[in-house]
């Protein structure tokens, strides 16, 4: 140790590491020459990559494969139209909901990809959730509406109306509470499916 904070400093910057067998005597020396490389002052002291410190190790350098997949490989393609802006699986992820430019909200079987149906909407589609049970689907629309529609035939339940901008988000929060997260920077929450207004969360700068 240097009598000074100056001298400390020096001997940081020019002075060797002390072998780690000086502070735990009975470590094995190949771990002492890996510690003292991995300490050394000048970069070209040290080991030239991770490999390189696993060799030294007497490790192996190849990585294992990927686990692969147990469950059924499923492959299906979806049409709709335009662009699909938002999808959700169901809460146990038999169905998938999913909607876009199109106007529409869908539903599919998750395992097959059969459309189990579909409902027009007001405005493009720019979010998408399921309630925690499953039953409610909330879809968060550009002309700054939600709407609430049975996840089993589509029908509509409802709609939550607020935000002078479009809906970004949508969440449920417990089985009859939704937030949705607006372009106009606001988070609110809603009753569902009522679409009764109980009150806001924040207030952004910029969108939510």
């Amino acid at each position: 140790d240097g009598p000074t904070p100056l001298a400390k400093l020096m001997q940081h910057q020019a002075a060797d590491v002390p072998l780690a067998s000086r502070l735990r005597p009975g470590l094995p020396e190949p771990l002492v020459s890996v510690l003292a490389r991995l300490m050394a002052k000048r970069p070209e002291d040290r080991f030239p990559s991770a490999i390189a410190l696993l060799e030294a190790l007497g490790q192996p350098t190849a990585l294992p494969p990927p686990p692969r997949a147990t469950g059924p490989a499923v492959a299906y393609r979806l049409e709709m139209e335009g662009w699909v802006k938002a999808a959700a699986f169901s809460p146990d992820g038999s169905f998938l909901a999913a909607g876009g430019v199109g106007r529409e909200a869908r539903m599919y079987e998750a395992s097959s990809g059969r459309l189990v149906w579909k409902r027009p909407l007001s405005a493009t589609v720019l979010a998408l959730a399921f309630s925690p049970e499953g039953g409610w689907l909330a879809c968060a629309l550009e002309d700054g509406g939600a709407d609430f529609l049975d996840a089993r035939t589509g029908a509509s339940l409802g709609r939550a109306e607020g935000h002078s901008g479009q809906v970004n988000a949508v969440a449920f929060v417990g089985p009859e509470r939704l937030a949705t997260a607006g372009h106009d920077g606001e988070v609110r929450l809603w009753h569902v499916p009522s679409g009764r207004p109980e009150g806001s969360l924040a207030k952004h700068v910029g969108p939510a």
